[in-house]
């Protein structure tokens, strides 16, 4: 049987050190792909003025866990004019990251606009049972001034148009 010689696919050499850190170097520096996650400093995301959670609540166990076993689901954030980005999904888990001493977190950078934002925070935190319902009121009546229509809230939420009516006589 004969023996066959393995050659390199390539006849160049290897890469020096200074090779490898500037390739390093040109990766990190890539533009952030919208849809996919890319990891982002902690320092530049902020949470969103108008979160229908106004109390983040007891982040102590929360922020333990990422301490410990780091942040297991990425955060759904946009892009801030004023540069850094503003968090839609995981205002609790930025915020016990953070406090857990992070300094980047997975993200997915999402192009939405500020009536779509409302409606996301408002249905992900309409799944939490610990959102008041003055919360939910005042998050209500915000996508309704935003544009939408009772039935639309209810759709998003996933509440009753009775409810949603309830809810926003709260406001007045």
């Amino acid at each position: 049987m004969a023996q066959t010689k393995f050659r390199a696919e390539s006849e160049k050499p290897l890469p020096t050190m200074e090779e490898l850190e500037a390739e390093m170097a040109a990766l990190g520096e890539l533009e952030e792909e919208k849809g996919g996650i890319v990891w982002l400093n902690a320092a530049f995301l902020h949470p969103h003025p108008n979160n229908p959670r106004k109390d983040l609540g007891d982040l102590s166990e929360l922020t333990a866990s990422i301490a410990k076993n780091g942040v297991m689901q990425n955060l759904t954030v946009v892009e801030r004019a004023e540069g850094g980005y503003t968090v839609i999904i995981g205002h609790r888990r930025c915020a016990a990251a953070k406090a857990a001493g992070l300094t980047e977190l997975p993200c997915v950078i999402a192009d939405l606009t500020e009536r779509e934002q409302m409606g996301i925070m408002l249905a992900e935190n309409m799944q939490r049972v610990d959102l008041t319902v003055i919360e939910q009121a005042q998050s209500m009546q915000m996508m309704l001034d935003l544009g939408e229509t009772v039935e639309t809230v209810s759709d998003k939420t996933g509440l009753s148009e009775k409810t949603v009516k309830d809810r926003l006589k709260l406001n007045k």
